[in-house]
């Protein structure tokens, strides 16, 4: 079995469960790349046609600044705004009136209801080069490897292997490396053997694995009503995402499955929650996915804005007198949180690394780099 799962599809791909039976009334349609979004945006005006006109701007802007992740990308973004409102009638659909009314000031207001284009917007923001592409980010961070576990990384139930499964397909459609379940599932075995059964340590099992990145991921489906022979469910997925050169987590949150209109939305089954549950498992996961990837998307861009870093991480941990002379040694170097040094460059840090084998005793040697991370051991 390979340790990847590395072949490429074009685009993800839309989930639509047979075993969902449709609910008595009408469903918005759920689109896993969130390439379609309605949602109502209100603007004012001296009159009426220029409140109709802010509604545009402000939908607009609402999803473009959804897009834009770091500051130097919405400095862009400000000043394409004209251009792009010029352009609104290729991304806006205007679907009906929510609201309107006087303003005390004596002007008016709308609430529109518009349908926005999303992956047409951020194609143009695209080759505008206000953000880049995922192939872009994915390289600057040398192709990171993703691993997903669900809540125990050893916990091979039903609604384990489902969300696993739907998971990594839709990394997997996103270019990135996923590290195959059953890989996973083996080393995390070895890993609670290795401890005589205490347990499994997840970041030592990513390491292993060699995975950038690991995701903890859980589901909880939950009935929120009835209705004749109809079940409403949702499923909040909590995640929480670790890198795993520090095994710290990044992310921790629980996100909602959406419709067209950005709300959180509950599946409608006929009959027991049981016999459906496969599917409402993977709809949940498959509807969460975009925002999961979004949010690894923004941290990964905030870790890349300042160039290529590495943090300094020393094992065993250095003691006061070694950790004196690093502080002289980095004086040069970007200082970090905490205490952490950031080296830019992998240049820079061989030349670091050099210094750091001459200059610190015990003698630590530079074993090992990864997202973000030096490993420096010492024997």
């Amino acid at each position: 079995m390979n340790r990847y799962l590395a072949y490429t599809l074009c685009g993800l791909c839309l989930f639509s469960p047979l075993s969902l039976a449709k609910a008595p009334a009408a469903q918005a349609e759920v689109i896993t790349q969130l390439s379609v979004r309605e949602l109502d945006v209100r603007g004012e005006g001296a009159d009426a046609a220029s409140a109709l006109a802010q509604t545009q701007k402000n939908a607009l802007n609402t999803l473009a600044y959804e897009l834009t992740h770091t500051e130097a990308e919405q400095n862009k973004l400000v000043k394409y705004l004209p251009t792009l409102h010029a352009q609104q009638a290729q991304y806006l659909e205007r679907l009906h009136i929510v609201a309107k009314g006087t303003l005390p000031s004596g002007g008016r207001f709308y609430v529109i209801r518009y349908r926005v284009n999303v992956k047409a917007l951020k194609d143009t923001l695209i080759a505008q080069q206000i953000i880049p592409p995922q192939s872009e980010i994915n390289e600057a961070l040398l192709f990171p490897t993703l691993a997903v576990y669900f809540k125990d990384p050893l916990n091979q139930s039903e609604a384990a292997q489902w969300s696993i499964e739907r998971c990594n397909s839709l990394l997997i459609n996103q270019g990135f490396q996923v590290i195959d379940p059953t890989v996973w599932h083996r080393l995390a075995l070895e890993d609670q053997q290795l401890n005589q059964n205490k347990g499994v340590n997840a970041q030592r099992t990513a390491l292993k694995a060699r995975a950038n990145v690991f995701l903890e991921i859980d589901v909880a489906p939950q009935v929120v009503g009835r209705s004749g022979d109809y079940q409403y469910v949702q499923t909040p997925v909590s995640i929480r995402a670790f890198e795993s050169s520090s095994g710290q987590p990044f992310l921790e949150k629980a996100y909602q499955r959406l419709n067209a209109k950005g709300e959180p939305e509950a599946l409608a089954i006929a009959g027991n929650l049981d016999v459906s549950t496969k599917a409402v498992v993977e709809e949940a996961v498959a509807g969460v996915m975009p925002m999961i990837i979004q949010d690894l998307t923004r941290h990964w861009k905030e870790s890349l804005v300042k160039g290529k870093q590495y943090r300094l991480a020393f094992k065993p941990p250095l003691n006061p007198v070694a950790q004196k002379r690093l502080e002289s040694l980095v004086k040069t170097y970007t200082p970090g949180e905490k205490g952490d040094i950031w080296v830019r460059y992998a240049g820079e840090l061989s030349d670091l690394a050099d210094s750091i084998e001459e200059t610190l005793s015990p003698g630590y040697t530079l074993q090992r780099m990864d997202l973000g991370h030096a490993y420096f051991e010492s024997p």
